[in-house]
């Protein structure tokens, strides 16, 4: 069981299982990210696979493709409304069905196709969701490896009734990371994850087009040293570090993933220029000594200026160290605390809302579809657009809007995500009228948030 909430937190935080989205009643209020499996017996028999998004529809057993309209009779019954766009001699074909649920997940179906050219025919037959979980299974490295590199190539298989929509690999409680297939994920590789000297537990696990996930796969193995141990870690993905900047009142909190990072402040810090994130590299120079060379993304003091920083570390213990730092603006140094940080962060936010709050009062409400767009209530009214979800550390992610609204369209928004739960943290907000120009933002907060 415990595997199987590991996997559920970075692939769709809060995803619902289809008999949980089907609770107010036998049939869904939508089909959108559905997978229904069609058996009919009219016109033919055959068997057909339509996978639902917002507003269209894909048949993956023919390629066809359209448009639809879902709408609820009673709590057992809804009406299915096909358009046919696929460019053949099918297009323009409408197809009127009524679903009548037994259960939460299938029942049967009737109803009829109007051709483009003329007719119509009646169409019968039994219909159900895809509510079978994938499976996944690591190749490689087996259980128990002994490896002395410090990157590893991490391959293997999985499979689903339908199609496998994703893999995802985990490293030592780092970042969830997308592996690459070139065959609908039969095999599929995660490439250069870093590797710890010591215990290392790497993690697998699936996602179909309808939600459903596998169980963990998990493999231990132990990386090895061919040079003289020191207390430098050979990665910092997967560690936070509590930075005690040197005769200044400041205290930031620094997260590294893979090859980004994320900072942010301690409680009560209200100067945006600690909160940020972007790319990094990390050199161990020394059994006891490091480099580490980030850029920030400019985005939350001042949009499209970025800030090149070079830290020199010296590790005094496997869990503290002190550095000298600098950039074209500012130099110093500091001191280090660190630990390892279970990732919180997960893989999306599609189909969730993000609720932001200030003294507990509710000022923002962002509505995030599957298709990439959102929808914002606030006290001044709202926007809509499009949005991207990134992760930079284990506990640190962007959400970044761009509005598509007539009046305010091109305006953006940064949202920087503290995550101190799967589903909660602070939140730090700024936005641009104009990011053409690259500007200060013109409005910005911070507050706690809430993921639903």
């Amino acid at each position: 069981m415990k595997r199987i909430l590991t996997c559920l937190l970075p692939v769709a935080i809060g995803l619902l299982t289809t008999l949980n989205t089907l609770a107010a009643g036998l049939a869904p209020d939508s089909l959108a990210g559905k997978t229904i499996i069609v058996k009919t017996t009219a016109p033919s028999k055959g068997t057909k696979v339509n996978e639902f998004a917002a507003t269209t529809y894909t048949n993956t057993t023919t390629g066809g493709y359209g448009t639809y309209t879902w709408g609820l009779n009673d709590a057992s019954h809804g009406v299915l409304i096909l358009t046919n766009q696929t460019p053949d001699d099918s297009y323009g074909d409408v197809s009127t069905v009524t679903l009548a649920f037994k259960n939460n997940y299938s029942g049967s179906l009737t109803g009829v196709v109007a051709f483009a050219a003329g007719g119509s025919k009646v169409i019968k037959g039994t219909f159900a969701f895809d509510v079978t979980k994938p499976t996944v299974s690591v190749t490689s490295p087996k259980a128990n490896l002994k490896w002395s590199d410090t990157n590893i190539t991490v391959t293997g298989k999985a499979s689903d009734k339908v199609a496998v929509g994703a893999v995802w690999v985990q490293i030592n409680n780092g970042g969830w990371i997308a592996a690459s297939t070139g065959n609908g994920y039969t095999n599929w590789t995660a490439a250069n994850l870093p590797v710890v000297l010591g215990a290392n537990v790497l993690q697998a696990c699936a996602v179909d087009g309808s939600g459903n996930i596998s169980k963990t796969n998990t493999v231990k193995f132990t990386g090895v040293s061919t040079t003289p141990t020191g207390y430098a870690p050979a990665s910092l993905a997967g560690y936070e570090a509590t930075v005690t900047v040197t005769g200044k009142n400041q205290t930031i909190i620094m997260t590294w993933g893979t090859n980004t990072w994320g900072q942010t402040g301690t409680s009560g810090d209200t100067n945006l220029d600690d909160y940020c994130a972007g790319t990094y590299t990390y050199t161990v120079t020394g059994p006891n000594t490091a480099v580490i060379t980030d850029e920030d993304i400019g985005m939350m003091s001042w949009l499209g200026t970025t800030n090149d920083t070079t830290i020199n570390v010296t590790f005094t213990s496997a869990t503290a160290a002190s550095c000298t730092w600098s950039n074209a603006n500012d130099s110093g140094s500091a001191t280090l605390k660190l630990s390892q940080v279970s990732n919180l962060v997960p893989a999306t936010l599609a189909g969730k809302t993000v609720e932001a709050y200030q003294k507990s009062v509710l000022k923002m409400s962002l509505a995030l579809a599957n298709d990439g767009t959102f929808t914002e209530t606030n006290s001044g009214g709202g926007d809509s657009g499009t949005y991207t979800f990134t992760q930079y550390s284990p506990t640190v992610a962007i959400l970044h809007e761009v509005v598509t609204d007539v009046g305010d369209a091109g305006a953006e928004a940064y949202d920087l995500l503290d995550f101190t739960s799967a589903t909660a943290g602070s939140i730090v907000h700024s936005s641009y009228a104009n990011p053409t120009y690259g500007s200060n933002p013109s409005d910005g907060g911070q507050g706690t948030f809430k993921i639903k």
